[in-house]
């Protein structure tokens, strides 16, 4: 089997959704703080029987995929280490909308498309993480692709307060750069979910990743404080 331990996990495939961290890989801050991910040797004596190769790496909370944690946004709030790994381990409600933003490239996700979602695969699980797959990691490798002008798409604020009010979620991811659209000025989304205790994952590889019947595993650095981190997102497909 191609897959040999996704019945273990309860599934039948495994899918890395994880961007891959190198020289040049976007985050916000490399882009405006100046701080990109940088690495530099430590040692490196393989070429004597006991030797072995180390690395310095230097970089931002927030290069490629990552987490971003409540305090990212709001002081006395969690912080990544103090995220459980019952809420980073979640069904997934993944809502393509990738012909929508091929039209518009800072097209919102609207309440429309979370219940069509529904309607076709059914009531939203428990304790999920909403994705929105616009397609835009694809871009990934080229940062001004990716940035696009400041034009890219997110969730519209409304769409997360009906999530919060009317629907039991861990969470929301996406594969771009922000939850919230390029445009946004307010950072509207980051405020509400991360005000409301949960979770977002940014720059997802979901290019595979199927609508439904998946579960999300997502695991940070487990760096104490930190209000965001890097991590290896796996999509668990049953």
């Amino acid at each position: 089997p191609r897959f040999p331990m996704a019945a273990a996990l309860g599934g039948s495939r495994l899918i890395d959704c994880t961007q891959r961290i190198q020289e040049g890989a976007f985050s916000f801050a490399s882009t405006y703080f100046k701080c990109p991910f940088t690495r530099s040797l430590v040692v490196d004596t393989r070429d004597k029987p006991e030797g072995f190769f180390k690395q310095n790496f230097v970089f931002p909370c927030d290069v490629g995929t990552h987490i971003d944690s409540p305090c990212h946004w709001f002081q006395g709030k969690r912080a990544i280490d103090q995220l459980t790994l019952e809420e980073l381990t979640a069904p997934g409600v993944v809502i393509d909308v990738t012909e929508k933003v091929a039209a518009d490239n800072t097209y919102r996700l609207t309440v429309e498309d979370v219940t069509t979602w529904e309607a076709r695969h059914g009531p939203m699980p428990e304790r999920s993480l909403v994705v929105m797959k616009t397609g835009w990691g694809s871009r990934f490798a080229d940062n001004e692709a990716f940035l696009n002008g400041g034009k890219w798409p997110g969730f519209h604020v409304d769409t997360a307060k009906f999530l919060l009010k009317h629907r039991n979620i861990v969470g929301i991811g996406i594969d771009t750069a922000s939850l919230d659209y390029g445009l946004s000025t307010e950072f509207e989304v980051h405020q509400v979910i991360l005000g409301a205790d949960k979770y977002q994952i940014e720059n997802m590889n979901l290019a595979e990743v199927p609508e439904s019947n998946v579960v999300f595993v997502a695991l940070p650095l487990n760096i104490v404080g930190a209000p965001e981190a890097e991590a290896r997102v796996m999509a668990v497909v049953k």
